[in-house]
């Protein structure tokens, strides 16, 4: 697989460290970058220069998501301020003020004006973006909050912690549905399936779990990958997942049970964070240094790769006419 000839763009996007990035999910073609100069930077996928520079903040950005129509995003930061920027006029609209320390994931609701937050203080709180309010503060983790995200029906959120937990609760009722426990390492990241009632969550021990959510139980696991995971996403083959580590791209099939189906070895040389379309079809990453990447790569489907023919070797095939050795 060449990555060379797959890329799309590679610029610099900030002046010091890219700290995260976040693609549109409208149109696939907007991207968000947060830096530790305490900037955003938005994009267009293709386009050298950027859009806008939003720089109200004065703290490191370390969070980012845009709303369903691409009509603002919303970034979090170190000091645990989160700010929502219009993206039509590029200018401040909202200050949410709650979290005291690191704002380390966002996540706007499919379906309403809400966001969810998760902190370095252990909480997770979901706000009313057009009132500035927040509606509830989810607490019961015990180290902080690695990740949070909405169910795709919008009735559910979930959270997970470095203390090993992962909880999901019910958005109405305010109430915890059920709390999913690993050890002695912790999930660093998940993502529900848009199509079936599950979800998959990525450890720090390199490994990928699947989760029933109609049981609440695990139902297949993926052994420890060589290199660190750094994103999951699901293609349109049914029952398949996409596994992206620091240095490949795997296509998992789970049912009836798992199996390994494609694979390609990637080097993304000081990969930080990853981001993936939604139409499955653009990688983006930041690295160990200021600049931005972006592949297009369809994981709907990925390329077949292709055998190495076996090297015969001449001499010893001519002194055993006939033979058939391969060494």
């Amino acid at each position: 697989f060449d990555l060379y000839n797959n890329k799309v763009q590679e610029f610099v996007a900030h002046s010091t460290e890219v700290n995260c990035l976040t693609i549109g999910s409208k149109s696939c073609q907007v991207l968000a970058t947060g830096g530790e100069d305490a900037k955003v930077n938005i994009w267009k996928i293709g386009d050298s220069s950027n859009i806008w520079t939003l720089s109200s903040n004065k703290s490191p950005i370390q969070s980012l998501c845009f709303d369903c129509d691409e009509q603002c995003v919303v970034s979090g930061a170190m000091n645990g301020s989160i700010k929502v920027f219009d993206l039509n006029e590029g200018r401040l609209v909202r200050n949410l003020n709650g979290h005291q320390v690191n704002v380390t994931c966002l996540q706007y609701h499919a379906f309403g004006e809400f966001i969810v937050s998760g902190s370095l203080d252990c909480s997770m709180k979901v706000w009313d973006i057009r009132s500035k309010t927040c509606l509830q503060t989810y607490t019961g983790h015990e180290k902080e909050i690695t990740c949070a995200r909405f169910s795709p029906d919008g009735r559910w959120v979930a959270s997970s912690s470095k203390d090993g937990s992962l909880n999901i609760w019910d958005l109405v009722a305010g109430k915890i549905l059920q709390s999913f426990r690993i050890s002695p390492s912790y999930i660093t990241s998940f993502e529900f399936n848009p199509n079936e009632f599950m979800l998959a969550s990525i450890t720090s021990s390199r490994t990928v779990k699947l989760w029933d959510l109609e049981t609440m139980k695990a139902i297949s696991y993926i052994p420890p990958d060589s290199s660190i995971v750094k994103a999951i996403s699901f293609p349109s083959q049914e029952s398949s997942m996409c596994v992206a580590t620091k240095d490949s791209l795997k296509l998992w099939n789970w049912e009836p049970t798992i199996k390994l189906t494609n694979s390609l070895d990637i080097a993304w040389e000081g990969l930080c964070d990853m981001k993936v379309t939604p139409d499955n079809k653009l990688i983006a990453g930041s690295f160990i240094s200021n600049f931005v990447s972006i592949w297009s790569i369809d994981l709907n489907n990925l390329p077949v790769p292709q055998a190495k023919a076996p090297v015969i070797n001449s001499s010893e095939n001519s002194s055993k006419q006939g033979s058939n050795k391969i060494p």
